[in-house]
This record gives C-alpha cells, structure tokens and sequence, in this order.
C-alpha cells in the first residue's frame, strides 16, 4: 500500500511538471524594418549610399541619431506603442545636407511567444509618406513586418 503511495505521488510529480521555459536565441524580439537602396535609373539593381544619417524620434522629447558610411541597406526600428514612425533621412552629398522625412504606418500588433520570451510585436499595414528631395520613390515590399530577414521598403535614389 505504501508502494502505490509513492508511485502515486511519482506519476504526480512526473505529470504536474512543467518544462523549463526556456527562450532560444534568435526566436526573441520584435524585428526591424529592412530598407533596401536601389538605383532609379536601373530600379533592379541595388544602389549604395554613402553618408546617410537617420535621425528618428524614441519619444517626444529624446531623438535618436544613427550613421551609415556606405551600405545598399539599413535595418531600423519601429515604435512599438505608436502607429507612425518618422524619421529625417540626411545625406551628406558634397557639403550638401539633403533631407528627406519619411513616416511609417503601421498597425502594431503583440502576440504571445512563451514565458521565456514574453511579448513580440509585428506591424501590419506598413504604409510610407515621404519628401521628395533625394528619394525619388518607395516601393514597399512587404507589408508585414514579422521577423523574416526579407526587406520591406525599397527606397529608389
């Protein structure tokens, strides 16, 4: 009797386990937006950019500024508890500062991953308004910002 106890109390503590939750790298975080540059005279062939400073706003009152030196693409994140981003697109074109403001839309949408890793947000709906100073047009590429590698925007100079 003392026998089926244990092995009662056994198949209890077997069964009313849990996993270790545990978040595996690279499944965590809420991607960024991936901008692809290409040429506006060959629109299929990537064009590098040489200069660039993106200067976006965290919140109303703090502005974050990144440099690219030569890239034909740039990774940028989205704000999370917002539906638009803005950001101000400086190239440095031969002691030229040329601006362009781009906005991005979006519908922002949390799910679930597990414990481990909490909350992921994927956008939706991407949609880009900007000045035509440099860019001379945007081609969005996909809609759905949700932590593929493949890009989103591709912006034609």
């Amino acid at each position: 009797m003392i026998a089926k106890k244990y092995l009662l109390l056994l198949l209890i503590l077997i069964v009313g386990c849990e996993p270790d939750d545990i978040c595996v790298e690279g499944s965590t975080g809420t991607s960024e937006l991936i901008i692809i540059f290409h040429d506006i005279d060959n629109p299929e062939s990537r064009k590098e950019i040489q200069n660039l400073n993106v200067v976006g706003s965290i919140n109303q009152n703090d502005f974050e500024s990144l440099v690219f030196t030569t890239s034909d693409s740039i990774t940028l994140p989205l704000r999370k508890f917002s539906s638009s981003t803005n950001y101000k697109f400086v190239l440095n074109d031969e002691n030229n500062m040329i601006v362009d403001e781009l906005t991005i839309f979006y519908t922002p949408n949390d799910i679930f991953i597990n414990r481990a890793c909490g909350f992921k947000t994927i956008f939706e709906e991407l949609n880009v308004s900007y000045s035509s100073n440099w860019i001379k047009n945007i081609v969005i590429l996909n809609n759905t910002l949700s932590g593929n590698n493949n890009a989103n925007i591709k912006i034609l100079h």
